[in-house]
């Protein structure tokens, strides 16, 4: 008789990454189709409060996790160069470039941004809900901005997968796991606030294709680590830590915390965040 056929490690980590695209793929839809089927928002405060969490997570995840890896790899690559040029570190900053350049000045030229016309400016999922004008009636989404907007975020979440895809290991406690996890349900259920007054058809596939976004992004990332050096994975990630860094610190503290109004609460929840990964990194390692 043939004995059960080892599962080998490298084929559990991929069944972990599937299994992780279909979890966000469901809390995607699970979000963001409520407010889209019942017309009815989320409460702000509590987005608000998850949002700065979030942030913390983001930020403790890119400098604690992914920018260490991601520099040691390399030093031990390039020690030559890297005592003159801190490669990782420098990857770091062009990552966070891009992303700002594709947020604040390509998308910005094209009707997206998050101030609005009474001076105030907000980050993704609070500006979302800002759509409801004082009766708490939807303003409708043109589908220009809508598309605009959907492209944003959507490149964030790809941003995101393929860096949980390129991960060698995978667990419940992975940091870019968690990460996702923490900010991907209150995107999706603020981007179904603000596409709400569209046909309920062209809504519907808007949040299927947001909720998409992460898991394709998984896939690209897989890809890439079946065919990438550890060296050139350690070249993605640090470019992916400098979106991580923008995400957390541009995307949400510097907004989030410009709206005056129960800052306290906010700054605890991304104190918060911030320990959790510490603590995680700490007790994982």
């Amino acid at each position: 008789m043939h004995g059960p056929v080892p599962i080998d490690e490298d084929h559990t980590v991929l069944l972990a990454k599937l299994l992780a695209c279909i979890v966000i793929f469901l809390m995607g839809l699970g979000a963001g189709l409520p407010p889209i089927m019942t017309s009815k928002s989320g409460n702000e405060e509590y987005l608000s409060l998850a949002n700065t969490f979030a942030a913390g997570v983001f930020l403790a995840v890119s400098l604690c996790h992914l920018l260490p890896e991601a520099a040691e790899e390399i030093e031990h690559q390039h020690a030559d160069i890297n005592e003159r040029f801190p490669i990782a570190f420098i990857l770091c900053l062009l990552g966070f470039v891009i992303i700002l350049t594709i947020e604040r000045v390509i998308f910005s030229a094209h009707g997206h941004g998050h101030s609005h016309g009474h001076g105030n400016h907000h980050s993704v999922t609070t500006s979302l809900i800002d759509a409801e004008n004082e009766r708490g009636v939807a303003v409708p989404v043109s589908p220009i901005s809508g598309y605009v907007l959907l492209l944003a975020l959507s490149i964030h979440g790809t941003t995101e997968g393929m860096a949980l895809g390129l991960q060698d290991e995978m667990g419940v406690d992975n940091p870019i796991l968690i990460a996702i996890v923490a900010h991907k349900w209150a995107e999706s259920m603020a981007l179904g606030i603000a596409f709400s007054p569209l046909p309920q058809r062209q809504a519907v596939g808007l949040i299927t294709t947001f909720s998409l976004s992460t898991p394709i992004g998984v896939l690209l990332g897989i890809l890439l680590s079946k065919v990438l050096s550890p060296l050139a994975v350690s070249y993605v990630m640090a470019l992916a830590a400098g979106s991580f860094v923008y995400i957390g610190a541009c995307e949400v503290v510097s907004e989030e915390f410009q709206q005056g109004q129960d800052n306290g609460k906010r700054l605890g929840c991304f104190i918060v965040g911030i320990v959790t990964m510490i603590l995680l990194k700490g007790f994982t390692d």
